[in-house]
């Protein structure tokens, strides 16, 4: 492949959540290419999008809520560890993981949902990290607040756009289910 005649980085944007993904770099110095790894920051304030909806009505107002922590989160991901903010927010994302995953995990379990054991355990993994960010903040760990923000960055990113996308068919099939049989 050709040298470029200037950098050229090949990143894309989510249009939901506008999250960068990893991309190529060309430098056009030497035509050499490398793989760069970016932290994926929002450019912007992530929106409610029907593109991330499981068209589930609960589901969805739970996941709209999320969006809203995360907002909230990156307003105050620079705030000391010790700010009543972050005390707040790691109290809503503990408060969220609990309700939210119990009533997903209840739907996919009624709709017989194949990877049914790998989402639960996703959820569980995000239960155990929000209980060591408890953990930082009673210890004052400094850089906690950045970290919870890049961990919600990262779960929107790969649980509820990526993996929570394979959910939504089976939820339909559900929902279509009991709409045929009532």
């Amino acid at each position: 492949m050709q040298a470029q005649k200037k950098s050229e980085s090949l990143y894309q944007r989510c249009p939901v959540s506008g999250l960068f993904n990893y991309g190529l770099h060309v430098d056009p110095r030497g035509g050499e290419f490398e793989w760069i790894i970016r932290v994926r920051m929002p450019v912007k304030k992530i929106k409610w999008d029907e593109s991330v909806s499981v068209g589930h009505p609960r589901l969805d107002e739970h996941r709209k809520f999320f969006i809203h922590l995360l907002n909230k989160m990156e307003e105050h991901q620079n705030d000391l560890v010790s700010s009543e903010a972050i005390s707040q927010l790691i109290y809503q994302m503990r408060e969220f993981a609990t309700y939210y995953f119990a009533l997903e995990e209840e739907c996919l379990r009624k709709a017989h949902y194949d990877d049914f054991d790998s989402h639960k355990d996703q959820h569980r993994k995000f239960k155990e990290k929000t209980a060591s960010f408890c953990v930082d903040i009673m210890n004052h760990k400094a850089s906690a607040p950045r970290e919870i923000y890049r961990h919600l960055t990262d779960w929107f990113a790969e649980h509820i756009v990526v993996t929570d996308s394979r959910i939504k068919p089976w939820l339909q099939i559900k929902a279509d289910a009991a709409v045929s049989h009532p």
